[in-house]
């Protein structure tokens, strides 16, 4: 599919997935859903386990630090634990899965990989337990949502794994839109999710409500004209978004909120439509286009206690690059 302002970059299905996995039972819960994805596309698997040896021999007193045969010791015991794991899927499934050791920092060697191995969709739990007991969120999972150049799909894991034996399926898509030509490039892989799945999509746009000053008297008061028109301005924009994506086989269907609190107003949408995944750009128009790290998308990715969240980076035009960075 293309959207407007945007080029699919992935073509009609996810091809190569790469998960990251630490070897603890959090992140394993990454598989189910790279695995239901991956089992209707037929796309190679690649898990892949990151070393980050110590920056310095001298540590901080907080910072243990691994003797070398114990972290060769580990990073063995690692590399054995993924090509069992590689073993056991490929059993189950027509896979082509591989198992991959890499060294650096988590997050680069991460992204790095996944551009080596052509990938086109990262899968990982926003919770692991890492080497030393470190965990992802907050760290490696957050910024590899940030520099990543494909899309990753964060999953919030449960108490309990599912284990390899359940793929997990995504029925409901929502995709929050503001009417930027950035914000629509996360359709593409949000269809995509879709169509592998057999899942709809819910078109959302949140509008914010604005207070006028009401005369004689100096009191604020609610501006339901411009509501009105905020409300009537974006159904027309998410209907032409929609059309397109119909004619494309895509089950769509739309939905305005009004509301203050965009973050809030997605999560809650999510709720009540029982959606499965949540799928958003990492950048969008909001506070003149400046990049949405620690706003509407961090809020909505910490906030997703049970949904998944799909998130892209997308391309920006140099033109349009140059602006965002000066405003």
């Amino acid at each position: 599919m293309t959207t407007k302002g945007s080029g699919n970059r992935m073509g009609d299905v996810f091809r190569s997935i790469v998960v990251p996995l630490d070897g603890s039972a959090f992140s394993l819960q990454a598989l189910p859903a790279a695995l239901g994805l991956a089992g209707p596309a037929q796309a190679a698997v690649h898990l892949v386990y990151v070393h980050e040896p110590p920056v310095s021999p001298v540590a901080l007193p907080w910072e243990p630090v691994l003797e070398p045969h114990i972290a060769s010791v580990l990073v063995a015991g690692m590399d054995r634990y993924l090509r069992e794991l590689a073993d056991r899927i490929r059993a189950r499934r027509r896979l082509d899965v591989s198992a991959t050791i890499r060294y650096g920092r988590v997050a680069e060697a991460i992204a790095g990989y996944a551009r080596e191995a052509g990938a086109n969709l990262i899968v990982l739990t926003t919770h692991g337990r890492g080497g030393l007991s470190r965990l992802w969120l907050g760290s490696v999972a957050d910024e590899l949502l940030w520099i990543a150049d494909i899309p990753v799909l964060a999953v919030r894991p449960a108490r309990r794994s599912q284990g390899l034996g359940r793929e997990r399926r995504f029925r409901h898509v929502l995709a929050p839109l503001d009417g930027s030509d950035l914000a629509e490039q996360a359709l593409a892989p949000a269809v995509v999710t879709a169509r592998l799945a057999k899942a709809r999509v819910t078109l959302l746009r949140v509008v914010t409500p604005h207070l006028a000053i009401a005369r004689p008297a100096p009191v604020t008061r609610l501006d339901r004209a411009d509501l009105v028109r905020q409300r009537r301005e974006a159904e027309d924009y998410l209907r032409g978004v929609a059309e397109r994506l119909r004619q494309e086989g895509v089950p769509v269907t739309t939905r305005v909120v009004a509301s203050g609190d965009p973050a809030r107003a997605i999560l809650r949408s999510a709720a009540a439509g029982r959606a499965d995944v949540i799928a958003m750009a990492t950048h969008a128009r909001g506070r003149l286009g400046r990049f949405l790290r620690g706003s509407v998308c961090d809020k909505v990715l910490r906030g997703a206690s049970r949904t998944a969240v799909l998130l892209t980076r997308p391309r920006v035009a140099e033109s349009e690059s140059t602006r965002l960075a000066r405003s």
